[in-house]
């Protein structure tokens, strides 16, 4: 899948109001209207139009309205192709979550999961850029008498045809061709009218204690590193509980639930999972009155669904099993005396706080995460010598080419120009080690950097040389060649500012110029601060 061309994403089941002005950014995936088509090319309005036609509420009613997304994935990038596909998928699930739960109850499920199915198609098959199979599209007239078709619909009788491969929901493949019809995978969905997926991401947002998953929406690039994969994995079990097929099956619902509980608290099995999953919870909600009965409850009901295949009491009871041991004791008192067992009090289900529950958790996790990266600490806790180590290992890789060897260095560079100027000599390296290191990635991002930039004079070319072939000890010389290189190289990069405007390029080259001067800057401080005498 890794061919220049262009995806086509649908929530059809999700209106989105047409305009410009609608538009909404999640993940860094833009959604629009399907039939909001100003900016795109005529080949792609084609083949947008031809899609959107395919999708049908019931048999002789097709649903006109819908969200989608048009990506343009590259053909020389892998790695920007799959972060693309993940960040689509990401927002998939996000926009699923928001509308799964009502403000005013957010413990009972608003839109089922299957109101935010997500398909996704591009031109052509395995084979050709631009056909696929016949037969995978339309059944072979001949194909039984147990079987009749009904419409007047004209079927091809090429072996290849021009159409589309998708996936639904990323798990089950599809081909279409224009004519095509599909059906929700329920009997009855709902098209809630009153919706739009701008202003709902607005409205669900707005409030300040939602700050953080405001956060996971708008940006596609963030902090998560590590509990990105958990986040979104949790968030997926959570709304298979939001199934249809699960509201009306308590125990398949329970299972799901409790796992998306594990995945976010990330409860390991083989390390006292109940005691575990029970201690998580309680850090982060506290000692809420009859928490504790619902943590034993619903546990003991999640393990029963899986060794048992079915949970005996879908209720919890507020009182715990206090009021069991009443029973039997007020039984046994009685001795031989027959008497009507009272029933044991139970108040809602033991889903419906167990989804309320898995949320606040969610924005537990999100808030503390993102604090913490707020704070600088994921910064604070590495030593600048390890991120100068990165660095020249980023713009060492021969597989990657030179601007983007660059651009994945750029994080790691500001963090290390955000730190005190004095800290790599706290980390007891030796003034040499320590200049070394500086110098050794100035020279190899330089080097990179002449590679990637084309259009630097020949002046800057061979001040660069200059630098970058040095060899020997830091000295003097070499300082002010730092500095002269720095003034020349913040000269070049004022004519790309004012040159930005003309191209992307220009731009591309303005932001490979602004790391390198943040590495410049960098190396002439710490030259100064680590040594203040050079030797000549």
């Amino acid at each position: 899948m890794y061919l220049e061309r262009t995806i086509f994403a649908f929530f059809p089941y999700l209106y989105m109001k047409k305009g410009k002005e609608e538009r909404v950014n999640i993940r860094g995936i833009e959604f629009r209207s399907n039939q909001d088509i100003d900016g795109l090319t005529p080949d792609v309005q084609y083949h947008l139009k031809t899609l959107s036609q395919m999708f049908f509420l019931q048999d002789g009613l097709r649903i006109e309205q819908m969200t989608c997304a048009i990506l343009e994935l590259p053909s020389d990038d892998k790695d920007k192709v799959d972060d693309t596909l993940l960040r689509l998928y990401e927002a998939h699930l996000l926009i699923g979550y928001m509308y799964s739960y009502r403000d005013h109850d957010p413990s009972e499920v608003c839109l089922p999961y299957e109101c935010s199915t997500l398909f996704i198609f591009w031109r052509g098959g395995t084979i050709h850029q631009e056909m696929v199979w016949r037969f995978l599209v339309w059944l072979d007239p001949e194909i039984g008498q147990r079987v009749k078709r009904v419409d007047d619909r004209k079927i091809p009788s090429e072996p290849y045809i021009p159409g589309y491969t998708g996936i639904m929901n990323r798990s089950i493949r599809l081909h279409v061709a224009e004519g095509s019809r599909i059906f929700p995978e329920i009997p009855l969905i709902t098209l809630n009218h009153f919706q739009s997926l701008s202003h709902d991401r607005n409205q669900k947002l707005k409030s300040p204690d939602q700050w953080a998953l405001r956060d996971l929406f708008d940006h596609q690039h963030d902090y998560l590193l590590d509990l990105r994969k958990r986040v979104f994995v949790s968030m997926e079990w959570y709304l298979k509980s939001c199934r249809t097929s699960a509201l009306f099956y308590y125990n398949e619902a329970i299972v799901h639930l409790a796992t998306a509980l594990e995945s976010l608290l990330h409860i390991r099995a083989d390390l006292g999972v109940t005691e575990r999953f029970k201690d998580a919870i309680v850090t982060l909600l506290g000692q809420v009155p009859n928490l504790n009965f619902w943590l034993d409850q619903f546990y003991k009901a999640k393990s029963k669904a899986v060794h048992e295949g079915e949970t005996s009491n879908p209720m919890f009871n507020p009182f715990g099993d206090s009021e069991k041991e009443k029973q039997k004791i007020n039984k046994s008192n009685t001795k031989n005396q027959e008497v009507d067992e009272e029933p044991v009090s139970s108040h809602r289900t033991l889903l419906y706080y167990g989804r309320l529950i898995f949320r606040l958790c969610l924005a537990g996790v999100l808030d503390a995460r993102a604090r913490a990266h707020y704070s600088g600490l994921h910064q604070l806790l590495i030593p600048n010598k390890q991120r100068i180590d990165e660095i020249f290992k980023v713009l060492n890789e021969e597989k990657l080419p030179p601007d983007m060897r660059l651009q994945s260095a750029r994080k790691r560079i500001f963090e290390l120009c955000n730190q005190p100027s004095n800290l790599l000599k706290q980390e007891n390296l030796s003034l040499e080690a320590s200049l070394d290191a500086i110098i050794g990635c100035v020279k190899e991002a330089l080097r990179v950097y002449k590679d990637a930039v084309a259009k630097i004079s020949e002046p800057l070319k061979e001040a660069i040389d200059n630098v970058s072939s040095s060899k020997g000890e830091p000295s003097s010389t070499l300082l002010e060649q730092l500095k002269t290189l720095l003034k020349e190289i913040e000269h070049f990069a004022n004519k790309l500012q004012l040159e930005s405007v003309s191209g992307e390029q220009n731009l591309k080259n303005s932001e490979l110029t602004d790391i390198v001067i943040e590495l410049l800057n960098y190396a002439t401080n710490q030259t100064l601060i680590l040594t203040p005498v050079f030797s000549a």
